[in-house]
C-alpha cells in the first residue's frame, strides 16, 4: 500500500464519519507547506456565501444545512466552488470552478496544476475525483480573413 492511497483511504473514512456530524469540510493536502487554497460557494449569496483560504494541512468546514454553505440545504444536492490555488510560490492560478456534493467534502492533493488531483467524497462514502474546471476563459477567437 502507498502512502497516498493510505491517506486518501483515511480521508475517506474521515469524512463519512464527518456526515454524522452534518458538516462538509475542505482540506489543503497540496505538497507545500507555503501552499494554500481559497474556496467560495458560488450559488449562495455573495455577501453570505461560504469563503475561506485554508493553508498547508488545513481544513474547514461548515453544515451542509447551511445556506451560506449549501443554498438548498441537502447533503446530497449539489454545491459549485469557485477556486484559488496557490502552490507555495506565490502565484495564485484563479478562475476555477468545481462541483461536490453539499454533504461531500473536497482533498486537495499535489504540488502544480498538472499534477494536482482533488477529490470529493459523498455522503455514502463513494469517493470521486473531482472535476477541476477553469469556466472564466474565454474561447479563442476563430480566425477570419476580410476581402
Amino acid at each position: 500500500m502507498t502512502f497516498r492511497f493510505m491517506c486518501v483511504t483515511s480521508l475517506a473514512v474521515l469524512l463519512v464519519w464527518l456526515q454524522l456530524v452534518q458538516a462538509y469540510c475542505v482540506y489543503n493536502y497540496l505538497d507545500n507547506e507555503n501552499s494554500s487554497v481559497y474556496v467560495e460557494e458560488e450559488s449562495a449569496p455573495s455577501d453570505v456565501s461560504f469563503k475561506k483560504t485554508i493553508g498547508h494541512g488545513g481544513k474547514e468546514c461548515c453544515p451542509y444545512d447551511n445556506s451560506e454553505c449549501n443554498p438548498r440545504g441537502n447533503k446530497k444536492s449539489h454545491v459549485n466552488f469557485k477556486l484559488v490555488f496557490n502552490f507555495g510560490d506565490g502565484v495564485a492560478e484563479s478562475g476555477f470552478s468545481g462541483e461536490c456534493v453539499g454533504g461531500g467534502g473536497l482533498a486537495f492533493y499535489g504540488t502544480s496544476l498538472s499534477d494536482m488531483k482533488v477529490y470529493c467524497s459523498h455522503p455514502d462514502g463513494i469517493q470521486v475525483q473531482f472535476q477541476v474546471k477553469r469556466p472564466f476563459l474565454l474561447p479563442m477567437p476563430v480566425p477570419f480573413t476580410m476581402k
